[in-house]
């Protein structure tokens, strides 16, 4: 599972302090070091093999015993943290200038990922959690500090965290007409957000405004990275009846 999660995304590898601890915690408790580094050396064969055959483009070669990394990633990866700077003026990270570290993303999990429920039951269990939970609550504590202070804060960033954040909002044992409402209340964020999909798209509405309230021929300014409007809705309704300024 492991290697399948660095094979998705390489910024996995910040589990791996919490799987170090786990074993140590387990080689403490049992009192067995040559269990210990026994299993931790299969966890580290399976997942470096689950890595090269689920992301093979990682590696230079086929090699298994080479581990040299593909220079093209490591070049791509640079790139991209090039874009996500302040001073890269990349046009969709011009939206993150202004963010507060670690206060934009909270807010964001609370009120839109999480919704306001579940944050303040998931906030409630992390506050009284007990000490089998300690390396849950690190988790989220490692992965929130890290990426809470990058300039991007996409919420998309956090969601390895939301899982954990669900066990720590599990429902006490409350009775059956309780427990049905705890679950409603839970889902009102989420009906909420799906309430969008009853309307058309921004983007649907704002090119038939064009075409409904913009002559023929008139000359429209579109950005070079962006998609214009109109969209293609009709034969009515087009890209086609416009001129363009980049």
């Amino acid at each position: 599972i492991f290697g399948l999660a660095i094979a998705s995304k390489i910024t996995a590898l910040l589990f791996l302090p919490i799987i170090g601890l786990a074993f140590i915690g387990w080689m403490i408790k049992d009192k067995k070091v040559v269990h210990s580094v026994i299993f931790g050396l299969i966890f580290i064969l399976f997942s470096y093999l689950t890595v090269r055959l689920a992301q093979p483009y990682l590696f230079v070669n086929g090699n298994l015993f080479d581990i040299s990394l593909n220079p093209k990633i490591l070049t791509n990866w640079e790139e991209l943290k090039n874009f996500n700077r302040p001073d890269a003026a990349f046009p969709p990270a011009l939206q993150w200038i202004n963010t507060t570290s670690y206060l934009y993303p909270a807010l964001n999990m609370i009120f839109f990922g999480l919704g306001l429920p579940i944050a303040v039951l998931a906030f409630i269990g992390m506050v009284s959690t007990r000490k089998h939970s300690v390396l849950l609550l690190l988790w989220i504590v490692l992965l929130f500090g890290y990426q809470g202070m990058q300039f991007v804060k996409a919420m998309r960033y956090f969601y390895p965290i939301y899982p954990i954040l669900a066990v720590f909002a599990t429902a006490p044992r409350i009775k059956k007409p309780l427990l049905y409402c705890y679950i409603f209340i839970l889902l009102l964020p989420a009906i909420a957000l799906l309430s969008i999909y009853s309307k058309p798209h921004t983007r649907v509405t704002a090119s038939q405004w064009i075409c409904d309230n913009i002559p023929v021929g008139s000359k429209l300014a579109t950005e070079h990275w962006d998609d214009g409007l109109p969209l293609n809705l009709s034969s009515t309704c087009n890209p086609g009846r416009y001129q363009y300024i980049e």
